[in-house]
């Protein structure tokens, strides 16, 4: 490449391709630590996740998202966590996190349980401290529980209307058979 001024779009351009090549390498890295990595009766495959696109902005969206895929037909993906490669941290959700989100998500149990989970994370964070990420495990967040609470009182406001309107069918068919 012909060094130009500073700000020379063919050197900004270079940078991105730069990025985008160091965080795809990561996610090869990773994936191939993993790749005969199962999760669970499912059958979850892990996988970080590559930069979409050919840039990464420079850095500004290296954000790569470490999910486990389902190789079972029918069961939802499961996203783990994210990595930051520019800054060389990882945030990987705990098991409180994971399995509120899937049953929010898809509105039944991850099928997954917290000893199967609590292993993923170990080898993950292996994993990750090998290419000299820095982890931390994330509980769910605040706005996440106070979804849970409300989707919970939904479902109790649901089930007490429905009892409610059975509890009416029977009483008026008593009274029409008398």
């Amino acid at each position: 490449m012909v060094a130009g001024p500073a700000g020379d779009p063919r050197e900004l351009d270079a940078l991105k391709t730069r990025m985008t090549r160091k965080f795809t390498t990561l996610a090869d890295d990773v994936n191939a630590q993993l790749k005969d990595v199962r999760v669970g009766k499912l059958a979850y495959q892990p996988e970080l996740l590559a930069p979409e696109g050919p840039s990464t902005g420079g850095g500004k969206r290296a954000l790569q998202h470490l999910r486990l895929r389902s190789l079972t037909k029918g069961a939802g993906e499961v996203v783990a966590g994210s990595v930051n490669g520019v800054e060389q941290w990882a945030e990987l959700r705990d098991w409180n996190h994971v399995a509120l989100v899937y049953r929010l998500r898809f509105k039944r149990t991850i099928g997954l349980t917290p000893d199967e989970w609590q292993a993923f994370l170990e080898r993950a964070e292996s994993v990750l401290h090998g290419a000299e990420i820095t982890t931390r495990r994330m509980p769910p967040p605040a706005e996440l529980l106070e979804e849970a609470r409300q989707d919970r009182l939904r479902k109790t406001v649901s089930w007490a209307a429905l009892t409610v309107a059975a509890v009416g069918l029977f009483v008026v068919a008593v009274l029409v058979a008398r």
